[in-house]
Order: structure tokens, then sequence, then C-alpha cells
């Protein structure tokens, strides 16, 4: 199944760099459902980690721990 997908996917040859990735597999993730998962996945991790931690760790310095614990609660049972 993953063969047939990755042979298709790779028929359509190059793209243009104009497109937006995200449109692009929303419009064909029909297409290539496990190459679609695999695409939000890989593109969903960011280029450098450095800079969104920094900013957590100062977030968490300002709300501080009751706030925090609110989100854990809302994200652990509200889902």
């Amino acid at each position: 199944m993953i063969q047939l997908q990755l042979a298709t996917f790779r028929s359509f040859g190059r793209q243009t760099t104009d497109i937006n990735i995200f449109t692009w597999w929303r419009e064909h993730g029909q297409q290539f459902p496990d190459l679609a998962t695999l695409a939000r996945m890989v593109h969903s991790i960011p280029a450098s980690s450095v800079s969104s931690e920094r900013l957590f760790s100062k977030a968490g310095l300002i709300f501080g721990n009751a706030l925090r614990n609110r989100y854990i609660y809302i994200y652990n049972f509200a889902t």
C-alpha cells in the first residue's frame, strides 16, 4: 500500500516553490493517506526548538503554577 502511494507521489514530479505544503497535502491527502500522515508529522517539527523552549520557560515564570495546573486539567479532562 505504501509503495503504491510512494510511486504515485513520485510521478507528480517537482512542484513549484511558491506553494503551501500544508495546503497541498490537504488537497492530496485522500490520494496518499499514509504519506499525508507522515508529512504532517515531519512538517510540524520546528526547525529549532531552542526559541520555543525559552518561550515556554518564560511563560512558566510569568503565569506560575496555578495557571499551569489549570491548563493541564483542561488538557487532560476536557478533551
